[in-house]
């Protein structure tokens, strides 16, 4: 499909720099004549996270900025990792995109106004994470890979073996 391969290409190009975790609600549900079924999600309730290029403090998960002035940006933490809150702005494309097949995105362009806002957003998938996006470091005890100290992906040592021979060839 060449919607992949486009989207393969943008991954290779943007990351590891403009990747983007999506974190998104707890399932919600509605009650039917056929028993509950799962509503989608809205825009609105997904929240979008960078990682931040500063270093993190040991003083808990979750803290807003300390500087001066009205800075209200947000910080967390995901696996020792310090992130930023970021949005995407009102004239992107997907803007009113409520579901995403996939927890991580890239981005081209990250503005800072109000709020940090992206642009040019695609959603990347795990197989272009996997042979474009940066240092790959394998717990093999854990079954986890784990792509430019940042990326979590669950993945059989058979599969990550494949995916380094592929990427010594790419």
């Amino acid at each position: 499909d060449r919607k992949k391969i486009v989207r393969s290409c943008l991954v290779a190009a943007l990351s590891p720099g403009g990747l983007v975790r999506v974190e998104r609600p707890s399932a919600k549900y509605a009650d039917t004549v056929e028993g509950a079924v799962a509503k989608d999600t809205q825009a609105r309730e997904l929240k979008f996270y960078v990682r931040r290029e500063t270093r993190h403090d040991d003083d808990g998960d979750n803290h807003r900025d300390r500087g001066g002035g009205n800075d209200s940006r947000t910080y967390r933490y995901y696996h020792n990792i310090s992130e930023e809150r970021v949005f995407i702005h009102p004239s992107s494309l997907t803007f009113s995109v409520g579901q995403y097949s996939v927890p991580w995105l890239v981005n081209h362009t990250l503005l800072r106004t109000t709020q940090p806002y992206m642009r040019d957003v695609t959603e990347s998938t795990p197989y272009a994470l996997l042979l474009f996006g940066g240092k790959l470091s394998i717990q093999v005890s854990e079954g986890i890979v784990v792509i430019d100290d940042y990326v979590r992906l669950k993945a059989n040592a058979r599969i990550v073996s494949l995916i380094g021979g592929l990427r010594d060839m790419v």
